[in-house]
């Protein structure tokens, strides 16, 4: 296998489609979303995205952007102000990594030669809008999400947004580029194909607290894989990329899936709705058992249901009882991150 070690690969490997529902009026709900044009693409993977939505699209369509924001009652701009032109800021190098939902770039900012990855979205891809709290104008969906996680201070596990652009036929994202990094799928196939517990116990306290930094920001990921891990082979410093399954979070329970079917917990499968924070904590369960087994631990709806974890050899009992618990099928008997956080099988690093 070619050694990526030098290069930040962006790219994903399962194919996603998402959709979301409307928003409710509490903690962020003052955000608007406006549902443009679908376009979906593809990607070769061990499983395949999904997005189902039980809402009909004149409940959750805009034909465009309202003038005034129903919450706060004051003006909203369509476009952000006119500022000086990617082209006059940014030098766009080669290929990083190439999906269905964009094609990613190294770049370098003209100013002072920092180091970036150029993130180019056609339009037809960015689905959803945002107007979110503290500005005036609305903003792709990835953007907006982004934004609300990239505000100081900052979490280092989470990638950082450091500019965005608007063009005619697409969005360009420019993102923090973690030298000497790779994705943690990649990372995983160089090491034969799982970790060992010493390198997972490390990559999972800095998952859990990068999406625990999400949650206080009041953001779900939504689909938390090897594939959305950038990790520095150097150092295994972890990133969490790619936002656009993401959502505002909420206590109201989701009633349509946006990410990896092999991830979505079995409340979803069962009875199409699920809890946010609950569902997240299941995939940290399913990413877990994946980066120790080697393998995922459900392929199947059926399998998800009836929930039978097999376990390999040399695998520790703090960590097959890490897993079980994240993966209990009732979502209320599953630990909150500050628990994980506080088991025997983090505990000893579990220090922000």
């Amino acid at each position: 296998m070619e050694d990526k070690g030098a290069q930040c690969n962006m790219g994903s490997k399962r194919k996603r489609m998402t959709s979301f529902q409307d928003l409710d009026s509490d903690d962020l709900r003052t955000a608007k979303k406006i549902k443009v044009t679908v376009a979906s693409g593809s990607y070769s993977s061990l499983g395949s995205s999904t997005s189902t939505d039980t809402s009909t699209s004149s409940e959750r369509t805009d034909s465009k952007c309202s003038e005034v924001c129903d919450k706060c009652k004051t003006k909203v701009r369509r476009n952000p102000p006119r500022r000086a032109s990617f082209t006059s800021l940014y030098n766009v190098g080669k290929l990083l990594g190439q999906g269905g939902c964009g094609s990613v770039y190294e770049g370098t900012r003209k100013e002072d030669g920092r180091e970036v990855a150029i993130k180019y979205i056609p339009k037809g891809v960015s689905e959803y809008y945002l107007t979110i709290p503290g500005t005036m104008y609305r903003l792709p969906l990835e953007v907006a999400l982004m934004q609300i996680v990239s505000r100081p201070p900052v979490c280092e596990h989470v990638l950082e947004l450091v500019d965005w652009f608007e063009q005619p036929k697409k969005f360009i994202l420019v993102l923090e580029r973690p030298t000497s990094c790779m994705d943690l799928y990649d990372y995983c196939e160089m090491m034969g194909g799982k970790l060992n517990e010493a390198m997972a116990r490390v990559i999972m306290l800095q998952v859990v607290l990068a999406v625990r930094h999400c949650r206080d920001r009041g953001v779900i990921h939504r689909d938390i894989k090897v594939e959305n891990l950038l990790v520095q082979t150097d150092t295994l410093n972890v990133k969490l990329i790619d936002f656009g399954c993401g959502d505002l979070l909420r206590e109201k329970l989701f009633r349509d899936f946006a990410g990896t079917t092999e991830f979505s917990p079995p409340e979803w499968v069962l009875d199409g709705k699920y809890q946010g924070r609950k569902a997240t904590i299941w995939s940290l369960g399913v990413l877990l058992f994946g980066l120790v087994n080697g393998d995922l631990p459900f392929r199947k709806e059926a399998e998800i249901i009836r929930g039978r974890l097999r376990f390999k050899r040399g695998i520790s009992k703090e960590c097959r009882d890490l897993v079980r618990w994240c993966l209990k099928q009732d979502p209320l008997k599953r630990p909150v991150l500050e628990q994980i956080l506080l088991h025997d099988w983090l505990s000893d690093r579990a220090r922000p």
